[in-house]
């Protein structure tokens, strides 16, 4: 999904603007075929290869592991297969700005990070951002606050933590002084008395989650990965 573009990257970039800057393309001119006829060559030869490297290879090492025979599996392949078109076509299409070999290179790792990473990262961050974060001082406040209502009522805790087991109703005085009830009975009391602090943090990494999830959209290389996933 990542390295696969660079590789396509190093070797179409240069496909006509390596041979503009070295002189080769006004030989291939003075020849009687078009320069169409030419470009549709080399990029025909580099969608053909790279299907066979990268596709063939991925449906072999399927065949190997006794897992082509599931229609899934096949459509990634389709997917996998369309990723490396589009980087082809890309290819092709900074290479027709005759902008020499380093500036076509130049130009599809740039188009690369952006999509890859850039644009993705940046509109989550643009988007959850303005979502209102819990104040992490606030929690830590609050846990104070529930250790000491905690000291407070603490044979209160105690007896009704245990008074949820009336099982062990006749047992009740020698389980209370065990360290192990007492744990027990205190983590339950910070768990409830800070459950809306940790729900409040906990909904926000869900709507952050959610904004994140959305801006994959924006990135050819997320819509792709979250497919494979």
């Amino acid at each position: 999904l990542y390295l696969v573009p660079l590789g396509l990257i190093a070797h179409g970039a240069t496909r006509l603007t390596g041979e503009q800057d070295w002189g080769v393309l006004r030989m291939i001119a003075a020849q009687p075929v078009s320069l169409r006829t030419v470009a549709f060559a080399k990029v025909g030869a580099l969608a053909v290869i790279s299907l066979l490297a990268i596709v063939g290879g991925m449906l072999l090492a399927l065949l190997l592991a006794g897992a082509l025979g599931n229609l899934l599996v096949l459509g990634v392949a389709l997917l996998v297969a369309m990723w490396v078109l589009f980087w082809v076509a890309l290819s092709v299409l900074v290479a027709s700005w005759w902008r020499g070999a380093v500036a076509s290179v130049a130009t599809l790792v740039l188009i690369w990070g952006a999509l890859t990473v850039l644009v993705p990262t940046t509109v989550a961050l643009a988007i959850a951002t303005p979502l209102p974060a819990p104040s992490r001082i606030g929690y830590i406040d609050a846990s104070r606050e529930a250790m000491d209502g905690f000291y407070r009522e603490e044979a209160k805790v105690y007896t009704g933590w245990i008074a949820r087991f009336p099982q062990y109703a006749d047992r009740a005085p020698e389980m209370i002084k065990s360290p192990e009830v007492k744990r027990f009975a205190r983590d339950a009391f910070y768990r409830q008395a800070l459950l809306p602090e940790r729900d409040a943090f906990a909904a926000r990494s869900a709507e952050v989650g959610r904004v994140v999830e959305l801006s994959r959209l924006l990135s050819p290389a997320m819509i792709l990965d979250g497919a494979v996933q």
